[in-house]
This record gives structure tokens, C-alpha cells and sequence, in this order.
């Protein structure tokens, strides 16, 4: 074989040897970077969603709290009423439906010395629902009308719990972090979501306040 055609191809074999470790050089990295940006995007989730629930659980505690508490006092601060009223009329069957869908909010001042904040009280807002259906129905000998009424209280908690989330959330603001969460609830949340990602729970944590 001419040496001037082996020197080539060794030649052009050293090349194709190099571009395939270019470019096993470079997947590898592209994985390692994937690899590390996917490990960061779930280290970011799961603090998040443990922020998440230790605030969804401060807020459940205080809110069963002051809940159970109105429930102790007669009367509130303030009660306002929204109310809307209409009605159907049914000529054929002489009879009147009136439909009334209300709003009662109850205002009440409670201790506020369950928090460690410079407040005398806090406000908590009970808010019912309140439905009322009467029926006024004529009589078939035409003497008079008779009259029946039905009505319904709900609580509406879910919409109370969201007012009382925004109130907590200012005054725990000025709490330290470290007197509304304990390092036992920190190591446990992170340890539950990081194995429903499939991660290895060894890790190191810290708390710091504003």
C-alpha cells in the first residue's frame, strides 16, 4: 500500500476517532447539565410546596381555633346583612314564590394573644348563608291565601378561612419564622416530597427570618 494512502486514512481515522469523542463529549455534558437543572427545578419545587403547607397549616390551626371560639360568645361586635329578594308568580295556579338569598356576616373582637404580636385583638368574620323560600298559594274557594315558608343556614367556612388567610398572613409577618415552625415539620415535609419525586432525602437545611 503507498505510504502516502496509509498516512491518509490513519489520518482520517484519527479525525473520525476525535469527532466521535466530541461528540460523546458533548451529550455527556448536555446530560450533566440536564441532569443538574432538573435536580434544581425540583429542589425549588419542593421548598415551595412546603412553604405552602406550613403556611396551610398555620392558617387551618388558628382558624379552628378562633372558630371554636365565637361559637362561646352570645353576641357579635357588628352583624351586616346583604340580601336579595325576588319573586315568580304563577297565574294559572295562583301562587307566588319569593326567593331570598342573604349574606350575614358576624363581626367578632377576639384575644389575640394566641400570636406573639403586638395586637390587643384580631377581627374574625363568621359569614352564613342564609336562603328562604315562601310560598303563597290562594285557596280554591277564594277566602284567603295560605302561607308556607322554608328556610336555610350554611355556613359558608371556606370563603371565612380565605378572609382569615389574609389576616394571619399580615400579622404573622411580623413573627419570627422560627417561633411558627419546627425543625421536626421542616425535615419531614422535605423528606415526604422529595421521595414522592424520587429523590435521595439527605439534605441540610436552614431557617432564616426577614
Amino acid at each position: 500500500m503507498n505510504k502516502n494512502l496509509f498516512a491518509l486514512l490513519i489520518g482520517l481515522m484519527s479525525l473520525s476517532l476525535l469527532g466521535i469523542v466530541f461528540v460523546q463529549g458533548y451529550w455527556i455534558n448536555n446530560a450533566y447539565q440536564t441532569k443538574e437543572e432538573q435536580f434544581t427545578f425540583n429542589v425549588r419545587q419542593i421548598l415551595i410546596k412546603v412553604a405552602s403547607k406550613i403556611q396551610l397549616r398555620e392558617t387551618e390551626d388558628y382558624y379552628r381555633l378562633y372558630s371554636g371560639l365565637i361559637d362561646s360568645i352570645e353576641q357579635p361586635d357588628n352583624v351586616s346583612v346583604t340580601e336579595l329578594i325576588y319573586r315568580i308568580v304563577n297565574e294559572d295556579k295562583n301562587e307566588t314564590v319569593i326567593f331570598s338569598d342573604g349574606i350575614i356576616e358576624e363581626d367578632y373582637k377576639l384575644y389575640s394573644g394566641f400570636f406573639d404580636t403586638e395586637y390587643d385583638s384580631i377581627q374574625f368574620k363568621k359569614i352564613t348563608n342564609k336562603k328562604k323560600t315562601t310560598w303563597i298559594t290562594g285557596r280554591l274557594d277564594g277566602s284567603g291565601y295560605t302561607t308556607q315558608s322554608k328556610i336555610d343556614f350554611v355556613r359558608m367556612r371556606d370563603y371565612e378561612r380565605k378572609r382569615f388567610e389574609t389576616m394571619i398572613s399580615n400579622i404573622s409577618t411580623g413573627i419570627p419564622i422560627h417561633k411558627r415552625v419546627s425543625e421536626e415539620e421542616i425535615k419531614e415535609l422535605i423528606t415526604r416530597e422529595c421521595r414522592e419525586r424520587g429523590l435521595t432525602p439527605k439534605f441540610e437545611f436552614a431557617v432564616y427570618s426577614n
